[in-house]
Order: C-alpha cells, then structure tokens, then sequence
C-alpha cells in the first residue's frame, strides 16, 4: 500500500496510474474525433449560409492554416536555435577546460 492507500502494481506504479504515452494517444484520438465532429457539423451548417458567411469562414480557415503554418516554422526555428546554443555551450566548456589546464600546466612548470 502506498501513502495515499492505493495499493501499488507489480511495477511498483499505482494501479490507477496510466502512463503517459497512453494518455497523450487518448487525448489525441478524442480530439481527432472532436475535429471529424466539428468538420461535419460545419458542412451541415454551410449549406444554410448565404455565399458572403461561406467567404468569411473560408477566409478564417486559411488564416488558421497559416498561423498554424507560422507557428510550426517558428517552433521548429527555436528548436533549431536550441540545439546550436547547446552546441555552443559545449565548445565553450571545452574551451574553459583546456584554458584551465593551461594554466595548471604554465603553473607547475614555471619555464613555460
């Protein structure tokens, strides 16, 4: 048992506990269902509209494509940004350490 009075699972997780990967494909697959919904409601409700509500929503469609267009090519910019960061950090952490033993070199043996 474990302090909250669950019992814990042959894997030592709680038995009520899903693992995230679980939940994520979960949430994923309602929300694709949200979108068929939502999409086939829309057709339903388009054959109602007069031509100009059809533009406007056509219109906020391709808006929506684009910002999500912009927002994957700034998310993937940043990420590349990220990695040469990290990259940089690294070769200057190298740098520090081979000035250190420079010094520790220059230090030991003074003829240097």
């Amino acid at each position: 048992m474990t302090k909250d009075g669950d019992q814990a699972g042959p894997s030592g997780t709680n038995e009520g506990d899903a693992p995230e990967e679980t939940t994520m494909q979960d949430e994923a697959t309602v929300a694709t269902q949200e979108d068929n919904q939502n999409d086939t409601n829309m057709r339903e409700r388009m054959t109602t509209m007069s031509p100009f509500e059809r533009l406007l929503i056509n219109r906020m469609n391709t808006f929506a494509d684009n910002q999500r267009s912009l927002y994957n090519m700034c998310e993937s910019r940043f990420s590349n940004m990220d990695t040469r960061f990290s990259s940089l950090d690294e070769q200057i952490e190298e740098v520090q350490r081979q000035i250190l033993e420079l010094q520790f070199e220059r230090e030991d043996n003074p003829s240097f």
